[in-house]
């Protein structure tokens, strides 16, 4: 995956515009502290920070690239000295509330990254907790209100993620036999019972050109 990272002030130059990428593996959870062994032979839990990936790793990222996808995104994953590598997990939590204290964003539940749900879910538990203190008179009705309404969210984002997860790593199309009409409709059957704020609250022009862009600093590859 190979995405857009806007600079501060939004700008689309050449000289300004970054881009990050992202390549997922299946991995069992035998393999994962293999795989999650740094340069020194240290096992870290959940993820290499940059700089802590072995030779042999950085290898294996970078012929994996050149073997399985494009020119453009083998070139990307090759100008990348120093990757990160971070397991991705699914976990919600059955209440996000318990007596004053709330949850919110990724301490109440943790989403595949595909939804690209972390910030948005943070800030929607926020708005959602601020309008629930106006709609009711009394705080515990207020925390109970919003307790149910976001963790039923949170449940529908996890399974949002887990979906686009198996979709698109886990269980993959033949893109390679796929035309432009074959995948759209790939993609429609696939979020028809999906809500997805990319999809239906942004409208992003399917014209506008895409900038050439220079790499971000921080990559990763991400083991499920």
């Amino acid at each position: 995956m190979l995405y857009l990272v806007p600079s501060r002030t939004d700008s689309l130059t050449p000289e300004t515009c970054q881009v990050n990428w992202v390549l997922y593996e299946n991995v069992t959870d035998r393999e994962l502290p293999g795989v999650l062994t740094d340069a020194q032979g240290v096992v870290h839990p959940t993820s290499l920070p940059p700089g802590a990936a072995s030779t042999n790793q950085v290898t294996y990222i970078q012929d994996h690239a050149q073997r399985y996808y494009p020119g453009y995104i083998a070139e990307a994953v090759a100008a990348t000295s120093s990757p990160f590598i971070q397991a991705v997990f699914d976990l919600h939590i059955p209440h996000y509330r318990q007596g004053r204290i709330c949850v919110l964003g990724d301490a109440s539940a943790l989403c595949r990254p595909h939804a690209a749900s972390g910030a948005v879910k943070a800030l929607t538990n926020a708005m959602a907790l601020a309008d629930a203190f106006t709609a009711h008179d009394s705080l515990d009705r207020a925390l109970h209100a919003w307790d149910l309404e976001q963790s039923a969210e949170g449940r529908r984002l996890v399974t949002l993620g887990q979906v686009m997860g198996r979709a698109f790593v886990q269980t993959p199309p033949a893109w390679q036999h796929m035309d432009e009409a074959a995948a759209k409709q790939w993609w429609t059957d696939l979020m028809s019972e999906q809500h997805w704020y990319v999809t239906e609250d942004a409208r992003l022009s399917p014209d506008a050109p895409l900038p050439h862009l220079r790499l971000a600093p921080g990559f990763g590859w991400a083991c499920f």
